[in-house]
C-alpha cells in the first residue's frame, strides 16, 4: 500500500511536530520535587531572617510576600536553567487559554472550597490551638482601609499567582514529563527495579498511562505543595486543596483556572469577615457540608464538560 508523498509532506505542514521541544525538557522526579520545594523554603526561611532583623518594612505581612516572590522567582529561574533551558517559559507553566466553562468554575470552586476547607483548619485547631496569633490576623485587626485592601492584594492575588507558577506550573511539566516516560508501576516492576533488572523492553517503550503519570504528578506536586506550609496543622485542609488544583491543572491542561481557584479561596475568609464578621473556623457544620457538596458538584460538571482527554500528557 503506498502514500502520496505530496500527501504526507502537507500533513506534516499542518501538524507540526514538537517532539524535540519535548525532548528539550528534563523530566523530574516526585521526590526532585520535594527537594526542590524544600530548597526553595530554606531560601525563603533565611531571607526571612535577614529582613527580620532589618526591620525594612512596617509590617512583616508586606516582607513574607516580598520574600515569598523572591525565593520563588529565583527558584523558577533555577528550573527553567537546569530542565528546560531551550523550551519556551509560556508552555513550561502552561500559561494555555482554557475553554470559558473551567474559568467561570474556577472561582467559585475556590469559594466552596475554602469554606469546607477551613471548617477543617478549625476543628484542628480546636484540637491544636495556636499559642499566638498569627500575622495576618494581626495585621488585618490593626490596618485601615487602604492596608486592607494591599493585604487582599498580596494573600489573594500575589501569593497564588506565585505559588500556582511554581507548583502547578513548572513543577508540574517536570514531574509529568518524568511520570509519562518512566516505566509503568506494576508489582513486577518494582520487583525488578528492587533486584537490579531493568525494566522490559515494552515498558520502556510505552512508558506509563497517561491518567496514571497524570495522577501521579498531582499527588508529588501537592505533597511537596503541603510541605512547604510547615505547620502541621494546616495538612488536613491543604490536602483537599492541593489534589483539587492539581486536579485542574491536569484537567484543563492550562495554569489560569488553577489560579483562578486559588485566589477565590484565599479571598474567601477576607469576603467574609468583610461582609458577615465571621471567620470561616467557627461557621456553621452546615454552612460546610453545603460548601462541600458544592465543590464535588463542581468538580463533577467539570469532569463532564472539560476535554475528555485532557489528562492526557499533553505538553
Amino acid at each position: 500500500m503506498s502514500a502520496d508523498p505530496s500527501e504526507a509532506s502537507n500533513k506534516l505542514k499542518r501538524e507540526p511536530d514538537d517532539s524535540s521541544e519535548n525532548e528539550a525538557i528534563r523530566g523530574m522526579s516526585g521526590y526532585g520535587a520535594i527537594w526542590w520545594a524544600a530548597t526553595i523554603t530554606f531560601l525563603y526561611l533565611s531571607l526571612w531572617v535577614v529582613f527580620s532583623r532589618l526591620q525594612l518594612f512596617g509590617t512583616m505581612l508586606s516582607a513574607a510576600v516580598l520574600i515569598q516572590s523572591i525565593s520563588y522567582g529565583a527558584g523558577l529561574f533555577l528550573l527553567l536553567r537546569v530542565y528546560s533551558p531551550q523550551s519556551d517559559i509560556s508552555s513550561i507553566i502552561a500559561l494555555r487559554k482554557p475553554t470559558l466553562i473551567p474559568l467561570l468554575a474556577a472561582p467559585a470552586l475556590g469559594f466552596a472550597l475554602s469554606v469546607a476547607c477551613n471548617y477543617l483548619h478549625g476543628l484542628v485547631l480546636d484540637r491544636f490551638p495556636q499559642p499566638t496569633e498569627g500575622l495576618l490576623v494581626k495585621d488585618w485587626e490593626a490596618a485601615q482601609t487602604r492596608g486592607r485592601v494591599a493585604i487582599v492584594m498580596a494573600v489573594a492575588v500575589i501569593g497564588p499567582f506565585v505559588e500556582e507558577t511554581m507548583f502547578r506550573g513548572a513543577l508540574f511539566t517536570y514531574v509529568r514529563k518524568y511520570a509519562q516516560t518512566a516505566a509503568p508501576f506494576s508489582l513486577t516492576a518494582v520487583f525488578n527495579k528492587a533486584q537490579g533488572l531493568p525494566a522490559s523492553e515494552r515498558e520502556s517503550l510505552e512508558g506509563r498511562p497517561s491518567q496514571q503519570a497524570s495522577w501521579e504528578t498531582i499527588v508529588a506536586t501537592s505533597l511537596a505543595f503541603i510541605l512547604v506550609h510547615l505547620d502541621p496543622r494546616s495538612f488536613p485542609p491543604l490536602v483537599v486543596a492541593a489534589l483539587a488544583l492539581g486536579w485542574l491543572r491536569a484537567r484543563t491542561n492550562s495554569l489560569w483556572p488553577g489560579v483562578l481557584c486559588h485566589m477565590s479561596f484565599n479571598a474567601m475568609p477576607f469576603i467574609l469577615d468583610t461582609l458577615f464578621g465571621a471567620e470561616l473556623e467557627t461557621i456553621p457544620l452546615a454552612w460546610a457540608l453545603a460548601a462541600a457538596l458544592t465543590a464535588a458538584g463542581l468538580l463533577g460538571m467539570l469532569l463532564v464538560t472539560s476535554r475528555s482527554k485532557a489528562l492526557e500528557v499533553n505538553q
